[in-house]
């Protein structure tokens, strides 16, 4: 009787053994999580955005963001200075540091693929890098300017002369030095006073969250029912379809158009190839990309269809 209860007891410990060990497994793999650095190959700098939500409040050429527990990021990457922005979508591998690198070829910015290492093993740059941890609640960054103005006053001659004209007396003062010299002559020379004053401008930008940021971003960036037909005219109005190419996609990349007004520029090109680089560079900055494949109707071939349906699911 004892050896069964003493075998009983033996197996019910490896059986708590073997649950504590499947627990510590499965906390484990729960923890685990991967990385993303982002870098700027011509140092220019840049907001990473995932998921909707801006990871870094400052603008950074080198941007490290830890504990993603997801194996797929939707990414944009805006420049501090708008001149381009980036869509992408961005696989994590857990326990692995993948590192993508900004690059311009031909005046197009992409994100592109530049190497994974282990996350324990990862050695960053000295300096110049941010650590973020990724979070998936914030506020949008709001660039603000504060214009400091300096002025300057300097009193560079001043002098007299009597009134017989026999003799003249001149006094130069330097207001930063605080020397005076009374110097006279017989000449007849007279000397008269003036002044020199410059201004110096500075303008100092600065970035800052706010409730309201994302909300002021696209109001911003929105075009009105007025400039819209403004642009529209503004196509029309060019005699070469260069130009009207060149109008429409300079109104693409500084403004967030919508679906609807996506599709009527479009139909003011002739030829589909215009329509569908014109639709490509529309789609990084449309307001309501949800509803982009609206603007398949404006194409006549299924060639032309599919080309932008696998440029939206590549980008």
């Amino acid at each position: 009787m004892r050896i069964v209860i003493r075998y009983r007891k033996i197996k019910i410990m490896k059986l708590y053994t073997t649950l504590f060990a499947l627990l510590l497994s499965t906390l484990s793999i729960g923890q685990q999580s991967g990385e993303l650095v982002i870098f700027s190959d011509d140092g220019e700098k840049f907001y990473a955005v995932l998921n909707g939500i801006y990871q870094n409040y400052e603008p950074e050429t080198n941007v490290r963001i830890q504990d993603l527990t997801d194996e797929w990021y939707k990414c944009k990457i805006v420049s501090s200075d708008n001149i381009f922005t980036i869509d992408k979508n961005i696989a994590v591998k857990m326990n692995t540091t993948v590192t993508y690198r900004i690059i311009e070829k031909n005046g197009e910015y992409k994100l592109r693929y530049f190497t994974e290492t282990p996350k324990n093993d990862y050695a960053g740059p000295s300096s110049g890098q941010s650590h973020v941890v990724y979070h998936s609640t914030g506020e949008t960054p709001v660039s603000m300017q504060t214009t400091m103005t300096t002025t300057t006053s300097t009193t560079t001659t001043s002098g007299g002369i009597n009134n017989g004209g026999e003799s003249v007396n001149v006094n130069i003062n330097v207001s930063e030095n605080g020397m005076s010299t009374n110097i006279s002559a017989n000449d007849g020379v007279s000397t008269s006073g003036t002044t020199t004053t410059y201004s110096e401008t500075t303008t100092v930008t600065t970035t800052q969250g706010g409730s309201n940021a994302q909300a002021n971003m696209y109001e911003a960036c929105q075009l009105d029912n007025a400039g819209y037909e403004r642009l529209k005219n503004s196509i029309e109005g060019e005699s070469f379809s260069d130009d009207k190419l060149r109008v429409a996609r300079t109104a693409a990349k500084n403004k967030c158009l919508s679906v609807q007004q996506i599709k009527g520029i479009a139909r003011l090109f002739s030829f589909s190839d215009e329509q569908l680089e014109f639709t490509k560079a529309a789609y990084g900055n449309c307001l309501n990309r949800q509803n982009y494949y609206e603007v398949l109707e404006v194409f006549t071939f299924s060639s032309d269809k599919d080309e932008l349906e696998n440029y939206i699911n590549t980008h």
